[in-house]
């Protein structure tokens, strides 16, 4: 019994050391929206502490709402290489690309819920980034939203931002 309710407990604090996380990015996201970048940014310092693996999305948000697109896309690409190694790589791959990141997703799926969608999110927004600062060609801002669209078969955003890039 003791045993299960120090296990019980840890996974409590683990729980709690989560939430107190999100709502530091959830106030960072908020002073963002709100023109309040400074303290976005604070909050955002806070969030850090508690490894939060949407960190690199608002951090990445808040350097383009600053005017800082290169530090926004090395964020981002950083954010993603970091929290995704396995997919990087596997994105990164020309032969047998299917087949590695369908081991990579797979494995993500295990490790927690809602990993693909962020995953896949941040590949959406890197798209988007890329393609709003002009920094590289058309086909590498394809291969980007194709990218996106290979972890997550289905999104709608995901097609919505690519159709409107190839309307262009």
């Amino acid at each position: 019994v003791y045993e299960r309710h120090q296990l019980s407990e840890g996974r409590m604090k683990e729980k709690i050391k989560g939430e107190i996380g999100e709502c530091w990015l959830r106030s960072a996201k908020i002073a963002r929206k709100a023109g309040q970048l400074q303290e976005s940014y604070s909050f955002l310092l806070q969030a850090e502490k508690f490894d939060n693996p949407k960190i690199f999305l608002e951090s990445a948000k808040l350097k383009w709402e600053r005017g800082h697109s290169t530090e926004a896309i090395s964020a981002l690409k950083k954010g993603l290489s970091d929290t995704f190694p396995e997919v990087t790589v596997a994105l990164e791959l020309s032969d047998c690309k299917d087949k590695e990141l369908a081991r990579a997703l797979e494995s993500m799926d295990r490790k927690g819920k809602g990993l693909r969608q962020l995953c896949a999110n941040g590949q959406l927004l890197l798209a988007r980034y890329v393609e709003d600062a002009a920094s590289v060609g058309q086909e590498a801002v394809r291969t980007f939203f194709d990218n996106a669209k290979d972890i997550v078969k289905n999104s709608d955003e995901i097609f919505f931002y690519q159709a409107k890039f190839m309307d262009k």
